[in-house]
């Protein structure tokens, strides 16, 4: 049974999805079966709580670093295990919200010109996510499976578009996140054997 903040969270979390983030704080107090000064306890306003949605549910980059540094994985499954981590979010979002499949997060997206520390979130989310992926880059040109000549800054910016392009995909054109994770696999997997020497 999840604690009171992360019951407010959770709830606000499906209400900002199905509904955008119109939704009123009162409709979050008595959805997620709190009051206003447990509300405000934790969080300050609901700029506050949809900031620090978005870092829990999209932001996190833990895993991120244990993938960069497995010794045990090919190039390809270091960027294949990348893809499954960046759709785990979308596919949660599905499981748990199945008549959504995760796709109204446009209207989360929509939101971010308006608050800054979001703006900020996602320059560092793009920022970490490509050295991690150059790293990646780097090892496996060391170590001869790709050729030395590409260039691994800008090669890194290729796959994290290609792999935030699906994601964008599946809101827009598969209506379907695990279809979107596919064509992403796909792409990921035909990618790295053009790259390979």
């Amino acid at each position: 049974m999840p604690n009171t903040k992360d019951r407010i969270i959770e709830t606000a979390f499906k209400l900002f999805l199905t509904r955008g983030y119109s939704v009123g704080i009162n409709e979050i107090i008595n959805k997620s079966d709190t009051s206003k000064g447990t509300f405000y306890h934790y969080f300050k306003s609901k700029e506050k709580l949809f900031v620090e949605i978005i870092d829990k549910f999209f932001f996190g980059s833990a895993e991120y670093e244990s993938i960069a540094c497995a010794k045990d994985k090919s190039f390809k499954d270091k960027l294949l295990s990348i893809v499954k981590f960046s759709y785990k979010p979308f596919n949660a979002i599905s499981e748990s919200i199945p008549e959504t499949d995760g796709l109204n997060y446009l209207s989360i997206m929509a939101e971010y010109p308006k608050h800054s520390i979001l703006k900020e979130k996602r320059l560092e989310k793009f920022k970490e996510s490509t050295n991690f992926l150059e790293k990646i880059i780097k090892e496996a040109q060391q170590n001869g499976s790709i050729r030395r000549t590409i260039d691994a800054h800008i090669l890194s910016i290729h796959f994290f578009t290609l792999i935030d392009g699906t994601i964008l995909d599946a809101i827009m054109m598969f209506n379907s996140v695990k279809e979107a994770e596919k064509a992403c696999i796909k792409a990921v997997e035909q990618f790295t054997d053009i790259l390979a020497v």
